[in-house]
């Protein structure tokens, strides 16, 4: 009896979840076809409507930008690239066309060398997606806590000893892997980068137009966002240089 009332309470799920996935499926097969035809621009509303919906994919985000920069739409199809890229960070295919539409960009800008061991820890963490991060962490905290268990529980001194240094070196797999994971999960939800969008913006050094001019950034070009006030944006460069443009002259990553 138990049994059918469950089941009479997840069967709305679960026929939900599958009319949602169909309706998925039936969108991305819909827009490859659109896609394939030619028509760039339908094809990008019927993708467009995924991502309006709340489904993130690496996949859907790069088709995104092969049609936008089909559709000669270069600022578009670099933020999708760039989305698809924080889901998929070692795709190179991402990454071929990423850097393809970026020399698009009419900005060339110099990066400040990152310092190695940043970067070595960026690597790793892009190595695995966040869950995955999730994933090991649970899994080496449950190795840790049974290596602990019989380090305590243990009566031979080398069964001890072998518990406590093995499970020292899954605790400290285990902290790793939580920061990891942690980093991996901000890289995906922040959204402090963004792309210029309007086809020519002079950044000022205040959050007004009175501002001193300090430069002319173009669409299509990287920025991070570091600070918002009212409808102005305070952004840097890779090079290190920062200013004020209008909010509306940017989209976020």
């Amino acid at each position: 009896m138990q049994l059918k009332k469950a089941l009479i309470f997840i069967l709305p799920f679960i026929i939900l979840f599958q009319g949602s996935s169909q309706e998925i499926e039936s969108l991305i097969a819909k827009g490859n076809q659109l896609y394939s035809d030619g028509n760039y621009e339908e094809a990008v509303q019927t993708w467009e409507e995924l991502t309006e919906s709340g489904y993130e994919a690496a996949l859907i985000y790069y088709n995104l930008g092969n049609a936008y920069f089909k559709s000669n739409k270069i600022a578009p199809a670099i933020l999708n690239y760039e989305k698809a890229k924080i889901l998929a960070p070692h795709n190179k295919d991402i990454n071929y066309n990423l850097e393809l539409a970026r020399t698009y960009v009419v900005d060339k800008i110099d990066e400040l060398p990152e310092v190695f061991y940043l970067r070595w820890y960026r690597n790793i963490v892009q190595r695995f997606s966040s869950n995955t991060w999730a994933i090991i962490t649970i899994i080496t905290f449950v190795i840790f806590l049974v290596l602990f268990s019989t380090y305590l529980y243990a009566k031979s001194y080398s069964s001890k000893k072998t518990a406590f240094w093995f499970g020292t070196l899954f605790m400290l797999i285990w902290i790793c892997a939580f920061a990891f994971s942690w980093s991996a999960n901000k890289l995906v939800t922040d959204h402090n980068k963004a792309i210029i969008f309007s086809p020519s913006v002079t950044v000022l050094s205040s959050p007004d137009r009175s501002g001193t001019k300090l430069f002319v950034l173009h669409e299509g070009t990287k920025v991070t966002v570091i600070d918002e006030l009212n409808e102005w944006t305070e952004i840097l460069l890779s090079s290190g240089t920062k200013g004020w443009l209008l909010s509306s002259s940017i989209e976020k990553i």
